[in-house]
């Protein structure tokens, strides 16, 4: 996540976001914190996520310098067909756990040239 955001390598703000984001992933995994007395969870841990996404049309490239940073996250599609905008949308659904179940019109071709896409599931 400190590539996404951009924090430089080497920084002191590396160390500070790697031990911050480490905490809170490792206190919101959604494991559960109490047990009723037959094993049942009552109370669990909030489950945090992060997604990230960059979309574009199968006939493109990144830029290189570009594709370095966010080359883990793209994904392409044919953006002229109208199953690209099905695949964009059960990605969303996927990473938020199906609390947004679709972010372009379902059954249309996408027109953007890019399309950067995260979210944050808490």
């Amino acid at each position: 996540m400190r590539n996404t955001f951009g924090y430089p390598d080497g920084s002191n703000m590396q160390l500070v976001w790697q031990e911050t984001s480490e905490r809170m992933l490792k206190s919101a995994n959604g494991t559960c914190l109490k047990s009723d007395y037959d094993g049942t969870c009552v109370y669990e841990a909030p489950l945090l996520k992060f997604a990230n996404s960059v979309w574009l049309d199968k006939s493109e490239t990144l830029n290189k310098d570009y594709d370095r940073i966010v080359g883990e996250y793209a994904m392409q599609a044919y953006f002229e067909s109208p199953d690209s905008s099905t695949r964009v949308n059960e990605w969303v659904n996927k990473s938020t756990n199906g609390l947004i179940d679709s972010i372009v019109p379902q059954g249309k071709p996408l027109s953007p040239a890019l399309l950067a896409i995260n979210s944050i599931y808490l």
